[in-house]
C-alpha cells in the first residue's frame, strides 16, 4: 500500500495517510511505496552494487526498473536480433517477449521473460534474470542496454 502525507482526501482508494489531513492542512512531501516487495529489494541490491563497484550501469538499470507500470520496458526478440551482434551481452530493464526470431547467438539479462522468449533465447544463447546475474556475479564486458 502506498503511504502519502499531506493533502490527500480520505476517500482516495489505495492511499494511506500518515496523519490526519484535517488537523494539519499544510502541504507535505508525498512518499510512494512500491507494491512489489521483490522488485523493491532488487532495486535496492542494484543501487548497492552500483555504489560498491562504482558502476553507473546498475544505477541506470535500477532507475529503469523503478518506473511506473505504464512506462515499463518491453522488448521483443526481433528487436534484440536487429540491434545486436553475435555473442553480445544485452540487458533489458523490463520484460522480453517472444515476438520474432533470434538470428544469432545472444546472452540476454532481463527482469522477466515470456515462456516463448525464454525457449528461443536458450536455443541459441543464454538467458539470465537480473537477480541471477548479480548473485552469481558473472563477468561480462561491454553489456549493452536495450530499451
Amino acid at each position: 500500500m502506498r503511504k502519502v502525507e499531506g493533502l490527500v482526501p480520505k476517500w482516495v482508494p489505495g492511499f494511506e495517510t500518515t496523519q490526519n489531513v484535517a488537523e494539519n492542512p499544510s502541504p507535505r512531501i508525498i512518499i510512494w511505496k512500491m507494491k512489489n516487495p521483490l522488485l523493491e529489494s532488487l532495486i535496492d541490491k542494484l543501487y548497492e552494487k552500483s555504489r560498491k563497484e562504482n558502476m553507473p550501469l546498475w544505477r541506470r538499470i535500477a532507475k529503469e526498473l523503478g518506473r511506473a507500470t505504464r512506462q515499463k520496458r518491453v522488448v521483443n526478440l526481433h528487436k534484440l536480433s536487429r540491434y545486436t551482434k553475435p555473442k553480445e551481452w544485452v540487458i533489458v530493464p523490463g520484460k522480453v517477449l517472444g515476438n520474432g526470431k533470434l538470428q544469432h547467438e545472444l546472452n540476454v539479462i532481463a527482469y522477466q521473460f515470456s515462456k516463448k522468449a525464454l525457449e528461443a533465447i536458450n536455443e541459441k544463447g543464454k538467458a539470465f534474470t537480473i537477480e541471477e546475474f548479480i548473485l552469481e556475479s558473472i563477468k561480462a564486458k561491454g553489456i549493452r542496454i536495450i530499451c
